[in-house]
């Protein structure tokens, strides 16, 4: 058993009916772990996305990530989606890792990912 303290403080804003900003500062704190790799640890850092809707809201563009200040490792990802019709929608878009190798995302600077999802509601 370990306690797990968070703290969020931020900005979820909508301009001009179309334009999105989101930005959040966070912290997380673990202590009292039993096993080494969560005895007690401490990250903090920034999430922020950016997106606009375009054609009546079929067409969104935007720019999302996650920035940790204490490792200095980042995940970001640019990405799009255009809703092809009522039920259908595609979605392209890439997710870059960056960081030092043993931060806990820059482990991952070699699995940068291009995807494409296809959705069908009903």
């Amino acid at each position: 058993m370990r306690d797990l303290y968070q703290g969020v403080i931020g900005i979820d804003r909508t301009f001009f009916t179309n334009l999105y900003l989101n930005l959040q500062f966070f912290i997380d704190l673990i202590e009292n772990g039993k096993q080494p790799l969560a005895s007690k640890r401490k990250t903090h850092g920034i999430t922020f996305e950016i997106s606009v809707n375009f054609l009546d809201d079929d067409l969104t563009a935007g720019f999302r990530g996650t920035y940790y200040t204490n490792d200095e490792s980042a995940v970001c990802e640019i990405f799009t989606g255009y809703k092809i019709g009522d039920n259908w929608q595609i979605a392209p878009g890439y997710m870059f890792f960056s960081g030092p190798i043993d931060s806990r995302l820059g482990q991952f600077t070699d699995n940068d990912m291009i995807y494409l999802r296809l959705r069908y509601s009903f």
